[in-house]
């Protein structure tokens, strides 16, 4: 498969990423958080190879050096993108200053160091994310604006990963978008993403819906209003122009989501959170 380098930059993604490794924190398990996070993403990019691998920090009395040199065994694949939980991050941020500079890391609320390592440089395409209220890391992240290439201190991100699960899957989705710089810092003020506003929009589109009063008639043969029309029109061998189904999927779409965000406004929609 050939790549297609986008953008090199400090935020900007190489693809195709050929998998993604969800790396757990210290004392923790690949059926802990990184597995919750893996059951959101695996949704939003179907396809997309997901790996957990135990680390050994698993066991909390284990050194972080020796999972640097865990990881430098397993072979990953050269334009990967690990993203590591706590000290998770550290051990993926690592990896790049031992010949991986090629990967991609997203380290949520991790130190700059632990036990004997210690982030030495600055890497391409390694973003970090914690805040500065975290007592766990509050520490050992004062050098994060000069390690990576983009880095934000969250006051609301504690260390408690699984409360912010949506804001993180968001920030990831984000980054293989390649639209994270323009987008990070309205995360908790923006609207959906891309794959948020998309199942919105397919699963109006595809269940049965009562019709407003303006639009109680039946289809009359022109241009089709949803897909249930779009299907009876093919059916009949009808046909409608281009600019025609451009602009009836605009309005449907336009109508969908703010049908989504009136919902929003009254706590009916994503109230569980993502």
């Amino acid at each position: 498969m050939s790549e297609n380098l986008v953008k090199i930059g400090g935020a900007e993604p190489v693809l195709p990423i050929p998998a993604v490794y969800l790396l757990h924190g210290k004392g923790g398990s690949p059926d802990g958080t990184v597995w919750k996070l893996q059951l959101v993403l695996e949704q939003h990019w179907p396809g997309m190879e997901f790996i957990r691998p135990k680390l050994p920090h698993h066991n909390p009395n284990v050194r972080a050096e020796v999972s640097v040199e865990d990881l430098l065994r397993l072979g990953i694949p050269k334009h990967s993108l690990l993203i590591g939980i706590s000290l998770g991050g550290l051990v993926a941020a690592k990896l790049q200053e031992k010949g991986r500079e090629d990967l991609q890391v997203i380290a949520v609320s991790s130190p700059t160091w632990a036990d004997g390592v210690v982030l030495a440089k600055r890497a391409d395409r390694r973003l970090a994310f914690y805040s500065s209220m975290d007592v766990v890391i509050e520490s050992r992240i004062a050098d994060w604006p000069r390690l990576a290439s983009l880095q934000r201190d969250f006051e609301w991100l504690n260390h408690d990963t699984d409360q912010h699960l949506k804001y993180i899957v968001r920030l990831i989705d984000w980054y293989v978008e390649g639209m994270l710089s323009q987008w990070i810092d309205s995360i908790q003020r923006s609207t959906l993403t891309k794959q948020e506003r998309d199942e919105i929009i397919w699963r109006s589109m595809a269940e049965v819906h009562v019709r407003e009063t303006w639009d109680e008639r039946e289809w009359w043969g022109g241009r089709p209003r949803d897909f249930a029309e779009i299907g009876k029109a093919i059916r009949a061998g009808k046909s409608w122009t281009l600019h025609g189904v451009i602009g009836c999927m605009r309005l449907w779409i336009g109508k969908m989501l703010g049908v989504s965000r009136r919902s929003r406004r009254h706590g009916s929609l994503w109230s569980a959170g993502r």
